[in-house]
């Protein structure tokens, strides 16, 4: 049970005033300005369908999108005959988390009529509203849609599934010619009717993957699952982007019938996905590989049959994110597959995980060393007294953490680690003369350790400065050697050995996973700082604050302060004038590490005699977290503004106390004014909003 502490929120933002008892009018293909509603409130508009539309060919879609700050979470409401349509009048409705796209059947669309929407938010909301028309497209089964869709267009297609009941499964694959997926929606529903279209409100579950989006079907997931049955996708683009979008169905289990032949799927919760793979030469190594976009799954590899249950299949890499699975000639005899048949399962052990799955056969002259990857887990099984290397690249860039792990899932393994440097020969080819064999397996430049059974590690810092010749290239190698047979995992995670420089008053945003480290460093030059506060604020997740004036990249173990409260909880280190020696200027080294994965924000303010405390930078829409102790008296904050001559000044700044009571004033800074006003607020006020008016404010000012 982690310790709580007191803590306040701070948010300053700017908004526009808007009215609810008008009707914008807005003009099909056209997007609104950026809207914002300060809080619960209406926007209402109309628009008209252009004389020119055929009737039946063409579908409405309102896009809602959030504006540049992102902030917020509109609703829609459509109608043809309330002119403020909400929650009792509306005719279709949009009310997804964030982003809305709301279609308006083709059947409802006709020439001049004209359609009302209603903008709804309960709290803070910036959007904007684009209404189009767009047509529907027909898919065949595995045949890919070519196109390119263009920023703010929409793409309308529908599709049909056999009626067949050997049918187990269906796949939407979207694949972009851009990574950013983020900038592409994709919508998928199944149609009762010709009139129905999916939206944000109707979709099934949509994930990110590989250059693309998928979206699958099981026939457990009840009515979402139809045979011979019509289903419809909507696709929306913020940018330029060809694609390629196609679906298929599957009875159950797919055949890979080539090697290095790669697989782009999704798996949901305790779902599976089973793939069926001939070896075809008994002396070639099986590689099973897959590399997670999104969520975490279970792989299993099955010899000659599926396995019932699916954790009893003799080899498995479980709850991960990358995995490599390797199977030589000789550890294939272990299990006999017969005519070379395997089976291999992925089980989804998220609501829904985003994978790529790549199974090769790799031939003799290249099993020398397999290569492992920095965050990739790999699975395999070993003989007694068998000895497999593996290998982890470095080109030469910068310091770094490395951590090589060794879990025995079962039997018993020993860990050996040595590292080599790549040079040139007199051809000026490529060479690694380094080797790890078992007559040499403990030398004295081999680090050895033994699993007895367990999860063991061996940590190493790796210097660049060693990589010598033109190359700059060096590795580890890695053995494990099988005392008797079983089977194990391994991992190599490498972590920065740079820290990161912070800057005064200004909050670092970054993330770190669970159990590692990200580390940051600031100097304080002058001699008479009185205090210095260091402040972590977890966004999401929970991390942990240490710091140190003495020891780079500090830890939970050896840092001279530290700060571990819960995930709701601001972490705060504190330096004042009356510790030791009295004197605060030097090198602070600061470490946050992720008591979970976590996202985060950092901060480190200081104060002296004749300069005061540090004003720490709030910025438009982005929360700041805070907090008191009993020997300081204030906090200070700025933000800027620049408003247009001849507009409205209005901001608004909100603070949530959680504990305490709190007194705020706000000052503009500025030749031509210096005005200053006060407000007070205690536990429990919620959301407690400060809203300035006042004209004999600058247009331009930094306030405090």
């Amino acid at each position: 049970i982690k310790e709580k502490g007191s803590f306040f929120f701070l948010l300053a933002f700017f908004t526009l005033c808007v009215s609810a008892q008008t009707i914008r009018q807005i003009t099909i293909g056209s997007a609104t300005e950026d809207i914002t509603i300060p809080g619960l409130g209406v926007v209402n508009f109309s628009v008209s369908i252009p004389s020119t539309t055929q009737r039946n060919l063409d579908f409405l879609v309102f896009e809602l999108n959030l504006g540049a700050n992102g902030i917020g979470d509109p609703d829609i409401f459509i109608s043809t005959v309330a002119q403020y349509p909400l929650y009792e009048n509306y005719e279709w409705a949009c009310r997804a988390f964030g982003a809305d796209i709301c279609v308006v059947p083709r059947e409802s669309v006709a020439p001049n009529k004209v359609f009302y929407a209603s903008v709804y938010c309960t709290s803070q909301c910036t959007f904007n509203l684009k209404p189009i028309l767009t047509r529907e497209y027909q898919l065949s089964e595995g045949v890919d849609s070519y196109d390119l869709i263009r920023p703010a267009e929409t793409r309308l297609f529908k599709f049909n599934v056999p009626d067949s009941d050997a049918i187990k499964s269906i796949t939407v694959s979207l694949n972009l010619g851009v990574q950013n997926n983020s900038k592409v929606k994709m919508f998928v529903t199944k149609c009762t009717d010709q009139n129905e279209v999916p939206s944000s409100s109707n979709t099934v579950s949509v994930v990110p993957g590989w250059l693309g989006l998928r979206a699958k079907i099981y026939e457990s997931q009840g009515y979402y699952f139809c045979r011979n049955c019509m289903y419809k996708v909507l696709v929306y683009s913020e940018i330029e982007t060809s694609y390629s979008l196609k679906f298929y169905t599957s009875t159950g289990i797919m055949k890979i019938k080539t090697p290095n032949y790669q697989i782009n799927d999704v798996v949901s919760y305790s779902e599976k996905n089973c793939y069926e793979y001939v070896m075809r030469r008994a002396t070639d190594t099986l590689e099973i590989r897959t590399n997670v976009y999104s969520g975490k799954l279970n792989l299993y590899i099955c010899p000659s049959t599926v396995s019932n249950p699916l954790s009893s299949a003799p080899l498995s890499s479980k709850s991960a994110s990358n995995s490599l699975i390797t199977l030589s000639p000789e550890q294939r005899q272990l299990y006999r597959p017969e005519g070379g048949l395997f089976y291999i399962c992925i089980e989804g052990d998220t609501y829904t995980a985003s994978y790529n799955l790549l199974v090769s056969s790799v031939a003799p002259q290249t099993l020398q060393r397999y290569p492992i990857t920095s965050g990739l887990t790999t699975t395999s099984p070993i003989a007694a007294n068998q000895l497999l290397i593996y290998e982890l690249m470095l080109e030469k860039k910068e310091p770094a953490n490395v951590t090589f792990t060794l879990n025995t899932i079962n039997g018993d393994a020993n860990l050996y680690v040595k590292y080599c440097v790549y040079t040139t020969n007199h051809y000026g080819t490529p060479t690694n003369t380094c080797e790890l064999k078992k007559e040499n397996l403990h030398a004295a430049d081999v680090i050895f350790v033994n699993d007895y059974t367990g999860t063991t590690s061996i940590n190493v810092v790796f210097d660049p400065s060693g990589c010598a010749g033109k190359l700059n290239r060096c590795s580890y190698l890695i053995g494990v050697e099988g005392l008797v047979d079983g089977a194990f995992s391994l991992s190599a995670d490498i972590e920065s050995n740079l820290e990161n420089p912070l800057s005064e008053g200004v909050s670092v945003f970054d993330q770190v996973s669970e159990n590692k480290y990200t580390h940051y460093s600031f100097v304080i030059d002058n001699p008479e700082t009185s205090l210095v506060k260091i402040m972590l604020s977890s966004i999401s997740g929970d991390s942990d604050l240490y710091i140190s004036r003495t020891l780079p990249f500090c830890t939970s173990s050896n840092a001279e302060k530290m700060s571990t409260y819960g995930p709701t909880m601001q972490d705060t280190v504190t330096y004042n004038s009356s510790e030791s020696d009295g004197r605060l200027n030097g090198t602070y080294h600061v470490s946050v590490r992720g008591y979970s994965n976590s996202q985060y924000s950092l901060t480190y303010i200081s104060a002296a005699p004749k300069i005061g405390l540090t004003a720490i930078q709030i910025f438009d829409g982005r929360p700041h977290f805070g907090s008191f102790n009993f020997t300081e008296s204030s906090l200070l904050y700025q933000f800027n503004i620049s408003f247009m001559a001849g507009s409205e000044r209005n901001i608004r700044l909100s603070l949530t106390p959680i504990t305490g009571k709190f007194t705020v004033s706000i000052k503009a800074d500025a030749p031509s004014t210096n005005k200053e006003q006060g407000w007070t607020f205690s536990y429990p006020d919620t959301n407690s909003l400060i809203a300035i008016t006042d004209p004999a404010y600058p247009r331009r000012a930094t306030y405090y």
